[in-house]
């Protein structure tokens, strides 16, 4: 019985773990994260809560007969109902590193089965084999930490090579860093700077270390005279280690907020972890209407730091486009003028700022209505920003509808600040798709007259959250909210309801990993 044990759980357990690996690749095979997203799915609906507790209760029972480790594999195959093995929209990429993962999985996974196989009491063995199949995120997780230091000593070769090209053409180097914007600045920089010099930025957003040695190793070219390159973090120390090898002769800081606070905690945490990257550079340019960093720039002035504050004051009399991030640009203006680059040229220029793929950019659809794409967004501020842009297009008579999944990776403010985004919407007259389950409570529950400021507050922090299944959700009695399970169901809303004139913004879109 136990050789049929072995080969069912090992098989399920293998099946199982394409999911998972997908869900590692998405979260930057991050060490944790796989387990926090097995957890979020098996909590997401009864169907899936019920069958982990059936799988559990097949684990404990196994110890009787053998024969319910065929539950728990069917269990593990199955579930979570919703994240399909293959993906619908971040599909699994086999990639060297994925591979490497895949193969310390097996080893890990496989090697504990034999091993239980060959050494446990008989009656033992099916219980341990059923344990370790219903944990394969976690044994993903326990793979992706021991591929950490694999990985950090393939890296440093590249990066080695990318700090030797790096020297040899000696271009001024500008680092931009941010909660959001970075993307944006870097374009505009990209822009503002190609009129007078040769110029080169990170593509895309390649902004973590290996990325920023691709683009060096790839892209940086003899004869460049100005790089740009975009740093990001999830924690304490990276930025440092870039700027370590890059050096920074002008850095950038656009704004410090509530992104990736399930990862960094706190914003006091951002902000330290984002000062990095002025340790090396002798010019600092910061979002002068961001109050941490007006305080950060008291201290780096006092270490001696060249400190611009970009502002309001850096757009005077200049014609900013209506999709542009002021701040961003008023950022991208303080490094261009600390490069020589005149006012007249920025009064030419500025007007031609290219429009960021996916951040505020605007076309026409086929019915006659506006979309205004802002699917790559997910702060508070950017979102409140592309609501009030997405209705200045707004026409008299016309209507103006948002769909979103809402905003992640906001610790426990992502019910509240979810719900302030629904309200944002229902006080500008918008009506609302909600997309998915990941924050369809804070989003509906944030509406205007639908729940008060108590209710949230339990909201966020009850058993609602943790068991979203168990919550009641029903939508506001004035029509105006919608829920669709998946994107593509909510595009099809859109292209019912909407005709010429009327505008829709799409604020943000989750990968499929998430509930």
């Amino acid at each position: 019985m136990n050789s049929v044990v072995l080969v069912v759980l090992s098989l399920s357990g293998l099946v199982s773990s394409a999911r998972w690996l997908r869900v590692a690749q998405r979260e930057h095979y991050q060490s944790g994260r796989t387990s926090i997203f097995a957890l979020r799915w098996w909590m997401s609906s009864a169907i899936n809560f019920w069958a982990v507790i059936f799988g559990i209760f097949c684990v404990g029972m196994s110890y009787i007969s053998g024969y319910l480790a065929i539950g728990v594999g069917l269990v593990v195959v199955v579930t979570p109902i919703g994240l399909g093995l293959k993906g619908r929209t971040s599909k699994l990429g086999l990639t060297r590193r994925l591979k490497t993962v895949l193969a310390l999985f097996g080893v890990i996974f496989l090697g504990l089965e034999l091993c239980g196989f060959w050494f446990l009491p008989k009656d033992i063995f099916p219980v341990i084999s059923c344990a370790l199949a219903i944990l394969v995120p976690g044994l993903i997780d326990l793979a992706l930490a021991l591929d950490r230091p694999i990985e950090l000593a393939l890296s440093k070769r590249y990066q080695i090579r990318a700090e030797k090209k790096l020297r040899a053409i000696s271009p001024k180097i500008v680092a931009v860093t941010g909660s959001y914007g970075k993307t944006s600045t870097k374009n505009y920089l990209v822009h503002l700077l190609g009129s007078r010099f040769q110029v080169y930025g990170t593509p895309h957003s390649y902004n973590n270390a290996n990325g920023i040695a691709r683009a060096i190793n790839e892209g940086l070219s003899v004869g460049t005279e100005v790089f740009i390159v975009e740093m990001g973090t999830y924690g304490p120390g990276e930025i440092a280690k870039m700027c370590s090898w890059v050096c920074p002769d002008i850095s950038v800081i656009t704004a410090i907020g509530p992104v990736h606070l399930e990862r960094m905690k706190s914003q006091d945490n951002i902000l330290k972890a984002k000062a990095e990257i002025c340790n090396r550079a002798s010019i600092v340019v910061l979002n002068g209407q961001d109050d941490r960093l007006l305080k950060l720039g008291v201290t780096l002035q006092e270490q001696g730091k060249t400190v611009v504050l970009a502002g309001p004051g850096d757009l005077t009399g200049l014609d900013i486009p209506l999709s542009a991030a002021r701040s961003n640009v008023a950022c991208a203006i303080g490094v261009a003028r600390q490069l020589g680059v005149s006012n007249e040229e920025l009064s030419q220029l500025i007007p031609r700022l290219p429009e960021v793929k996916n951040r505020r950019a605007t076309y026409g659809a086929e019915a006659g209505f506006s979309v205004v794409d802002d699917t790559y967004n997910s702060n508070p501020t950017g979102a409140k920003d592309a609501l009030e842009f997405a209705k200045s297009l707004v026409t008299s008579g016309r209507s103006l509808m948002v769909v979103t999944p809402g905003m992640v990776e906001l610790g426990k403010d992502q019910v509240s600040l979810n719900a302030q985004f629904a309200a944002q919407c229902g006080l500008a007259g918008a009506r609302l798709i909600v997309v998915g389950k990941t924050n369809r409570q804070a989003l509906i529950e944030g509406w205007p007259g639908k729940a008060g400021a108590g209710s949230l507050t339990e909201m966020g922090h009850g058993l609602a959250r943790r068991f979203s299944f168990l919550a009641k959700v029903d939508l506001p009695e004035d029509g105006r909210v919608q829920w669709a399970k998946t994107r593509d169901q909510a595009v099809e809303l859109v292209r019912e309801q909407l005709g010429p004139g009327d505008v829709v913004l799409y604020e943000n879109d989750l990968p499929d990993h998430f509930p």
